[in-house]
């Protein structure tokens, strides 16, 4: 009989043994170490992403501009109050670059301090600091 009770005592008790919750920890620490340098990545495209669309927005303004004004604007100010231009909450630094009265260029910084430029005389969203021509 005590014996049984024994027996019965032993089926009862389940749990995870030390071992078990080791290999466990492991296992969600190598998940984590994969997936954070992931999602790092991934806010940084973010970042990079506002900034360059704070450019073609500027870009538009810059043209509005010229079409009110017949000149560029010389300050991200002139964009603001005149053709309502607002710059995304995390680019740090949008500012109206070099800029003559047929050109311009625009540099916008965002949160993860990478450059990006936009000028007249360029296609698109570049690394490198654009030139008026």
């Amino acid at each position: 009989m005590i014996a049984r009770l024994h027996k019965l005592q032993e089926e009862r008790e389940g749990g995870f043994t030390l071992i078990e919750l080791l290999v466990v920890i492991i296992i969600i620490g190598i998940l984590a170490a994969i997936a954070i340098p992931i999602f790092l990545q991934q806010r940084n495209k973010g970042y990079d992403a506002a900034a360059k669309s704070d450019l073609k927005g500027m870009q538009i303004s810059e043209e509005s501009y010229l079409t009110d004004f017949n000149t560029y604007a010389t300050t991200e100010a002139q964009l603001v109050s005149s053709e309502g231009f607002v710059a995304t909450p995390n680019v740090t630094d949008v500012v109206v670059g070099t800029v003559s009265g047929t050109s311009w260029c625009v540099e916008a910084t965002g949160q993860d301090s990478v450059n990006w430029y936009l000028g007249s005389a360029t296609q698109g969203p570049s690394k490198t600091a654009c030139t008026s021509s």
